[in-house]
């Protein structure tokens, strides 16, 4: 007797933001809450400056709009999907649909699909913010254990060739791990003046309404 495979479906809803008026589609996002409630949320991000997504190129683009002068749109083809990936390769073909990476405010031409071979630029995941630190920080992590495993296999072979093969790869380990060191010291320097800027405009903020309050008390 042979079992049938049950798959567990979710439900994922896909949308853009758009431009009033003009009806310019911006964003192209994906969802398992409803369009409403992520809409709901990206207007909290847009307004709050305490949180680490308030630079990001999205946010700092729909504030210069106007956050008023943006809308969401609900796309029709939402629906259910048994894998993340799938929900991926739709989102995909809506960002090259409506070209939002070229002109838009989407960070990626798409999201990682482990059956793809694209490859995600520097630069677009700086545009992507806090992803980019924490992809650096990980590799980081993944060549000091790395080089504590090659340590550790040079100190107990005997064979010479083998320990310059070992030695070849130590050095190139090390070089690696100095130049991800140094992009994450960058990288958290950056996210200091973004929290200080943060601040800076929190506070322009406050003074602005006590001047309107007292402008009309």
């Amino acid at each position: 007797m042979t079992e049938e495979k049950n798959e567990t479906m979710t439900k994922y809803n896909f949308y853009t933001l758009r431009i009033k008026n003009t009806e310019e589609v911006k964003y192209v996002g994906c969802t398992t809450k409803s369009v409403e409630h992520r809409f709901d949320h990206h207007v909290w991000t847009v307004h709050n400056t305490a949180n680490d997504h308030f630079f990001i190129d999205l946010y700092v683009q729909w504030r210069e709009i106007g956050i008023h002068n943006v809308y969401v749109h609900d796309e029709e083809c939402s629906g259910e999907f048994a894998t993340l990936e799938e929900a991926h390769r739709v989102e995909q073909s809506l960002i090259e649909k409506y070209n939002t990476y070229e002109n838009g405010w989407n960070a990626y031409r798409a999201l990682e699909d482990p059956g793809a071979s694209k490859q995600i630029t520097r630069d677009s995941m700086i545009r992507g913010g806090h992803y980019y630190f924490n992809k650096i920080r990980s590799r980081l992590r993944r060549q000091h254990i790395a080089d504590a495993k090659l340590l550790v296999e040079l100190d107990s072979t005997t064979d010479d060739n083998e320990s310059a093969r070992l030695q070849a790869l130590i050095a190139t380990n090390s070089a690696k791990i100095a130049m991800n060191t140094a992009e994450l010291t960058y990288l958290k320097a950056k996210r200091k003046v973004g929290k200080l800027k943060a601040k800076e405009a929190r506070l322009e903020f406050e003074i602005s309404e006590v001047e309107k309050y007292i402008a009309n008390y």
